[in-house]
């Protein structure tokens, strides 16, 4: 079961490197394009299953135990608000930064083969990792 989890999350990559990788640059012209609403993008974060991931692997490598009390729970509370504020504060700025890369067709394609190229790089470790480590 785990090798066949493992085979469907590749070819699932790859279909996403391959979507990336050939996907239309965005047109700062293009017809039917807008820009998206606050709560169309507070949505999306509600919605996002990576935050989810992500804040879980952080509760998971930080127990809170009862008997701590209220201020080590406060401070892991804040520590973790502190981590996503600045990680979605820099998330936010890369994103306005490289906007106007993603406008030139271009550039839009470069930028897009080279995304796809790093999350087919990120899978190097899952291929490269012998069968008795997985």
């Amino acid at each position: 079961m785990k090798t066949a989890t493992m085979v469907l999350a590749g070819l699932y990559m790859l279909y996403l490197a391959w979507r990336i990788a050939t996907a239309r640059p965005i047109g700062s012209g293009e017809q039917g394009s807008h820009r998206p609403s606050f709560l169309g993008g507070f949505a999306l974060a509600i919605a996002n299953p990576k935050a989810y991931a992500a804040i879980g692997s952080l509760y998971v490598g930080s127990l809170v135990e009862a008997e701590q009390g209220a201020y080590t729970t406060a401070a892991k509370v804040l520590v973790l608000a502190i981590v996503a504020v600045t990680v979605n504060t820099t998330w936010l700025a890369f994103g306005a930064a490289i906007a106007a890369v993603l406008r030139d067709p271009r550039k839009a394609r470069i930028a897009n083969i080279v995304f796809a190229l790093l999350l087919l790089l990120s899978l190097a470790p899952l291929l490269i990792s012998s069968p008795l480590e997985r």
